[in-house]
C-alpha cells in the first residue's frame, strides 16, 4: 500500500475526530484517535522502510548497488538450498552501445517494472537475479521484454546472457558465465 493512501485515510480519520469532538461524542472520538495512532504508526513504518530500501540503490539508475546485489544473491541462494525455491538465474543486460545516462536509468525503471519483484542491479551492466524461471520461459520473456520497449519507444540496444545456478556457485562465478553468453 503506497504511503499516500495511508496519508488520504490519515487526514479523513482526523477531520472526523475533529467533528466527533465538536459533537462531543467522546467514544466515538477515542476509537478514532486510536485508530488514527496506528495509522499514523504504519506512515512513519512505511518512510522507515522505504528510507532504507532507497539507502540500497544506485544513485544514477535507481537500481540496487553491487553490494547489495550481492547480499540479495546470498539470501536467494540460501532459499534455493533450504528448498523453498525450484531455480533461480542471473541474467546480464548489457548495452551495445555507450547510451546516456537518461537512457539508462530508464532502461532500469523498465526493468524494475517488468521483474518488479526480482533483485535488479548494476554490475559493469544491468544485472536481474530471476526466481523460479525456466530457461525456454525466460528467452520468450526476453522477446517480450524487447517488443514491449519498441511500444514505449525505448530504444535501449543490448545483449544479454542468462546463467541458471547449478550447485554451490558464486555470485561472480553465475556472472562470468552470463556475461560469457551473450546473445
Amino acid at each position: 500500500m503506497k504511503r499516500r493512501n495511508f496519508l488520504i485515510t490519515f487526514i479523513t480519520i482526523f477531520v472526523i475526530a475533529i467533528i466527533l469532538a465538536i459533537l462531543k461524542q467522546w467514544q466515538l472520538l477515542y476509537a478514532a484517535l486510536t485508530f488514527l495512532f496506528v495509522i499514523g504508526i504504519m506512515i512513519i513504518a512505511s518512510a522507515i522502510i522505504d528510507h532504507s530500501y532507497k539507502k540500497k540503490l544506485d544513485k544514477r539508475y535507481q537500481i540496487l548497488t553491487k553490494e547489495n546485489l550481492i547480499k540479495e544473491y546470498q539470501k536467494i541462494k540460501i532459499s534455493k538450498e533450504a528448498g523453498k525455491i525450484k531455480a533461480f538465474c542471473l541474467v546480464y543486460f548489457n548495452l551495445e552501445k555507450d547510451f546516456r545516462g537518461n537512457d539508462l536509468k530508464s532502461f532500469s525503471e523498465f526493468l524494475k517494472t517488468k521483474f518488479s519483484i526480482d533483485p535488479i542491479g548494476y554490475d559493469d551492466g544491468v544485472v536481474v537475479i530471476v526466481v523460479n524461471m525456466h530457461e525456454i520461459m525466460m528467452n520468450e520473456l526476453i522477446k517480450i521484454i524487447k517488443n514491449e520497449m519498441k511500444e514505449k519507444e525505448l530504444f535501449v540496444r543490448f545483449n544479454y546472457g542468462i546463467a541458471y545456478y547449478g550447485n554451490n556457485e558464486s555470485y561472480q562465478e553465475l556472472y562470468n558465465e552470463a556475461k560469457s553468453l551473450r546473445s
